[in-house]
């Protein structure tokens, strides 16, 4: 059917009927850029543009009620769709919201499309999202166990374990986009760079799998490595501040520890997430090598006995990188000159 021969009202009128049976995914980004080329014309006694036409339209899909079983439909028409940034934010804003009405089985299609759909921008809107749905539904329901770090030893089963695998998929779904060099990626790790100065934003477990899962892409890993550290020392600071001052643990209430951050994401990751798992080995082999100041540094210390217990984690669960992870820490024994850190990791209590 060729859509150009059509008159601008009839396609507007086409429109109005998509809008009404919203299912008719594959004919309204059609008819919407169809209409976007068209100059003037009257719909309902208003002259509309096709540009103008096509914001008002969107703007009143926005405030539809859609079912949330076709959202995932919806959000594959979407990516035809030809949209302003505006309206792409507007229309990920929306979609966002439905994604905790979804069950854990339909959120990785959804996220699969909607990942496509923020495949040039918005993709920071698609994670703070998952974030906010895994803290809610998954990472809350641990932040009432225990804090002591061997209860983390132990691999423990979810009581929603379809979340896990759901988030496992989205893991996975955000690891192939990172993998096709897609700009959105490099926007998001932008958007992470202008709140280090919020280390609790940043250090959050589902932000930080997703970042380990990525970085393990070479061409990011650097990048996300030195998002992740400042953080770290951020916070370590803070924490020394409160011990030392009154007035500033008044003013910080709380203070995210990263040992037990970290522990979260181990122990989330030991099952089937290897990707995650690979990001945090090689994390924890940064941390070990950091280098400190004159004299003792105990931030420097702070994070060696972080990427201590990561290493030891991980080595005691995933038996079959132990040996890799094991052989790695004797090399830097052997070639590097301040070794005593490497020397403590393999000190297994």
């Amino acid at each position: 059917m060729d859509l150009t021969k059509f008159k601008s009202f009839h396609l507007a009128e086409l429109c109005s009927f998509c809008l009404e049976c919203i299912q008719c995914k594959d004919l309204l980004p059609e008819l919407l850029n169809v209409l976007a080329e068209r100059e003037k014309f009257e719909y309902n006694d208003i002259e509309y543009t096709g540009i103008e036409y096509k914001r008002d339209f969107v703007n009143s899909l926005c405030m539809s009620s859609w079912s949330p079983n076709i959202v995932t439909l919806l959000t594959s028409m979407f990516i035809d769709m030809p949209l302003t940034k505006e309206e792409h934010l507007k229309v990920v804003n929306k979609l966002g919201t439905y994604i905790e009405k979804m069950t854990p089985q339909e959120i990785p299609p959804f996220i699969y499309q909607l990942l496509k759909f923020c495949k040039h921008y918005n993709n920071y809107k698609v994670i703070l999202v998952l974030r906010i749905y895994n803290n809610a539904n998954l990472n809350g329901n641990s932040s009432s166990d225990s804090t002591n770090t061997n209860d983390f030893d132990l691999i423990e089963t979810t009581d929603n374990q379809e979340t896990v695998e759901a988030e496992s998929t989205v893991l996975y779904h955000i690891h192939t986009v990172a993998s096709l060099g897609h700009d959105c990626i490099k926007d998001y790790l932008n958007s992470l760079k202008n709140v280090l100065r919020c280390p609790e934003f940043i250090l959050d477990p589902f932000q930080l799998m997703v970042l380990f899962t990525i970085s393990t892409i070479p061409h990011y890993e650097e990048t996300i490595f030195d998002i992740i550290r400042p953080c770290i020392v951020r916070s370590y600071q803070e924490n020394q501040k409160r011990q030392h001052s009154c007035w500033f643990r008044e003013v910080v209430s709380t203070c995210h520890k990263p040992e037990e951050v970290l522990s979260q994401v181990v122990k989330f990751s030991l099952q089937d997430r290897d990707l995650v798992i690979q990001g945090l080995v090689n994390f924890g082999f940064v941390l070990l090598g950091i280098g400190s100041a004159l004299g003792r540094d105990l931030i420097a210390e702070k994070q060696w006995s972080l990427g201590n217990m990561i290493l030891l984690k991980i080595i005691k669960r995933k038996r079959n990188i132990a040996s890799t992870v094991i052989q790695t820490l004797c090399n830097h024994i052997v070639t590097r000159q301040n070794v005593s850190q490497y020397i403590d990791c393999l000190k297994m209590p």
